[in-house]
Formats: C-alpha cells, sequence, structure tokens
C-alpha cells in the first residue's frame, strides 16, 4: 500500500465486510473510478472512504531518516527544549 493513496473505491459486502477495490491520490480520481465502476456493477454497494495509513504502519526507512536528523528521536526534542530553558533563564 502506497502511503499517499489515501482515498479508497471500497464493495461492501454482508456481515459487515468490506474489500478494498483501488485506492487513489486524489477524492475525485476515486469518484470518477466509482462512477464507471457502478455503470458495470449496477447491484453491487461501492463508498468511496478516506483510508489513512495507521501510526503503526509507518515507512520504516522515512522514521530512520528523521531519527538521524533529530526531529523524530526523543533526544532532539530533549535537546531543542534545553536550549530554550537555558535562553530563557538568562
Amino acid at each position: 500500500m502506497s502511503y499517499l493513496n489515501v482515498w479508497a473505491v471500497v464493495r461492501l459486502l454482508p456481515n459487515m465486510q468490506r474489500v478494498v477495490v483501488r485506492r487513489f491520490r486524489r477524492r475525485g480520481d476515486a469518484e470518477n473510478y466509482l462512477i464507471i465502476l457502478q455503470r458495470y456493477l449496477q447491484d453491487a454497494s461501492l463508498v468511496i472512504v478516506f483510508d489513512p495509513p495507521s501510526s503503526e504502519m509507518k515507512p520504516v526507512a522515512h522514521s530512520r531518516k528523521l531519527e538521524k536528523s533529530g526531529v523524530f528521536s526523543s533526544s532532539g526534542c530533549d535537546r531543542k527544549n534545553s536550549n530554550a530553558s537555558e535562553s530563557t533563564n538568562r
């Protein structure tokens, strides 16, 4: 799953189940695809949902780059906060 494709066309199934048919970056693209699908699958129950990736599914390579740069790690935040507190104490 791409982390940018957050709009999904979903087919609703019995017993509260769903199947993601396709994912899109833009809602407009998902809406146009939904219109086409509804022409071919007239009896199917299809909807568009906003389905962003959960925090558990964050890209590992991206988070490692942030940790190396000091933006994501807690030690980087502590350094910034300690510098700010030193300047206010003076």
